[in-house]
């Protein structure tokens, strides 16, 4: 493998792992927020 083909397809694997992690974290905070709402 060339320098080229390893930097492609570390970029491809973060991006990869950004979208499944950023839904996650975005859901994570929603329900933070929504329980701390929820507490009166």
């Amino acid at each position: 493998m060339t320098a080229g083909v390893t930097v492609l397809a570390w970029v491809v694997t973060a991006a990869v792992a950004m979208s499944a992690v950023t839904p996650l974290i975005l859901i994570y905070l929603w329900i933070r927020d929504w329980k701390k709402e929820q507490l009166w």
